[in-house]
């Protein structure tokens, strides 16, 4: 199976290059065949294609082993950035320390406060000439929610996202702001490491997930970071609404029970651990909820196992690298799923050798479960594969118990304000957005 692209003629690069087929394949082999040490972690999503062929100067064919009826919603994704073919050449298609680099976008960049603030300026010689309507827009870097709310309501920005619920009532009330709340599509939880003593040992893991109270958990940052409690799939997919009810109640998803806590113990001490284990690390991003969430983890398995962790709190750019290479024991962590297939976003955090698999979790019979999620287009044929993944996940969750995906975000509220901008900011450690002055446009965006 093959599908043809034809590439829009007169596109230039920010140093004015051209585009051609070639910077197109250069920047999907960069994510379907990455250089050793470099995480790719939407590999997965395109696991169907087998190469990428320039035939033309402006047409590129991407060559399929087999069909797959959601790769063009997955190749429209924003994650897939076409790069100069130049530019992934000379950094040995290995950018994680090249902070500014050239793309084809309605802006370019203009300057860089690592950490703070980017500021872009309006393109040129961007194809359409009619765009942008902004001369330019300042993107912040700010924590998700009370500071992203602060901007917000203080009207210091004009666009953030992952804004507080306190923060999005008062912008409900305030003349000039609009909220609105959507699903984004982020599983969150618990991952052991289990490549490394004691997670090797699958009655560990089995006891520890026993006594996390999920609930508990979640409702800690509800002001900060709402979030809801989920399984192993995705508020945002089609089938959770008919799975998510059967299994809440059981042990491991529940709230701990005083069997849960007691079968926790026999666990441990099966496993030879009755005495507890010491000196685990625990890796955890500094962002402010995984921060909130990270001592109470670490408080409950003091209390109810005798497991004892040092929180080591990394950037999140330090936190990938140590994760890709199983530098830790425990840690918390969450990744965005590309689009709300379970064939992405299974396939990405717990399929053997998934982008986000950082913790060494495999399972054949659910590997291949995915794989056929994969390559079902047909709605009822995909509902009718629900029932083996749902005897699959007791089985991962009672004999392999791998990671513990407790949490799904339950709504990152946008914020805008309406009118004509006095600068734009979106939020997503967050992303805030100023934008610039308006060109001849219509008066609103």
């Amino acid at each position: 199976m093959t599908y043809t692209f034809y590439l829009r003629e007169g596109v230039k690069f920010h140093d004015g290059a051209p585009l051609t087929a070639e910077d197109v394949v250069a920047s999907f082999n960069h994510i379907l065949f990455p250089p050793p040490g470099v995480l790719s972690p939407r590999q997965g999503l395109f696991d169907a294609v087998k190469e990428v062929v320039a035939t033309g100067p402006l047409t590129v064919e991407f060559r399929l082993t087999e069909p797959r009826g959601f790769l063009l919603r997955g190749l429209a994704a924003g994650f897939n950035v076409i790069m100069r073919k130049q530019t992934l050449e000379e950094n040995h298609y290995d950018l994680r320390r090249v902070p500014v680099y050239p793309g084809t976008g309605p802006f370019r960049h203009k300057s860089l406060e690592p950490g703070v603030v980017r500021r872009l300026e309006r393109n040129p010689d961007y194809w359409n000439p009619a765009l942008p309507y902004l001369d330019g827009i300042d993107i912040y870097h700010l924590d998700v929610g009370p500071k992203t709310g602060a901007a917000c309501l203080a009207h210091s920005i004009d666009y953030c996202f992952a804004i507080d619920p306190i923060s999005e009532e008062k912008a409900k009330k305030m003349k000039g702001l609009h909220t609105a709340r959507i699903y984004p599509h982020a599983p969150h939880g618990l991952w052991f490491n289990l490549t490394k003593k004691p997670f090797n040992d699958v009655r560990v893991r089995q006891a520890m997930n026993l006594v996390l109270d999920k609930a508990a958990i979640a409702d800690a940052t509800q002001e900060m970071f709402p979030v809801v409690r989920a399984g192993w799939l995705l508020p945002t997919d089609p089938f959770f609404q008919a799975y998510w009810p059967r299994v809440q109640e059981q042990p491991g998803w529940r709230s701990p029970t005083a069997e849960d806590r007691a079968e926790a113990r026999r666990l441990m001490q099966e496993a030879g651990y009755e005495n507890g284990i010491k000196g685990l690390d625990f890796l955890i991003r500094d962002i402010s909820f995984y921060l909130t969430w990270g001592p109470i983890v670490q408080d409950t398995l003091k209390r109810e196992l005798k497991i004892e962790t040092t929180i080591r709190v990394v950037a999140s750019g330090v936190w990938w690298e140590e994760a890709k290479r199983g530098n830790f024991d425990i840690s918390i962590y969450g990744y965005g799923a590309t689009i709300p297939h379970v064939a992405d976003y299974w396939n990405a955090g717990f399929k053997t050798g998934g982008g986000y698999n950082f913790y060494g979790y495999a399972n054949p019979a659910f590997d291949a479960i995915v794989a056929a999620t994969a390559r079902e287009s047909d709605p009822a044929k995909l509902t009718a594969l629900m029932p083996r993944a749902s005897r699959s996940w007791t089985g991962i969750s009672r004999r392999s118990c791998g990671p513990i995906p407790s949490f799904r975000w339950r709504g990152g509220t946008t914020c805008t304000a309406m009118g004509q901008p006095q600068g734009a900011s979106t939020s997503g450690k967050a992303c805030a957005m100023k934008s610039g002055g308006w060109r001849n446009s219509p008066a609103k965006p």
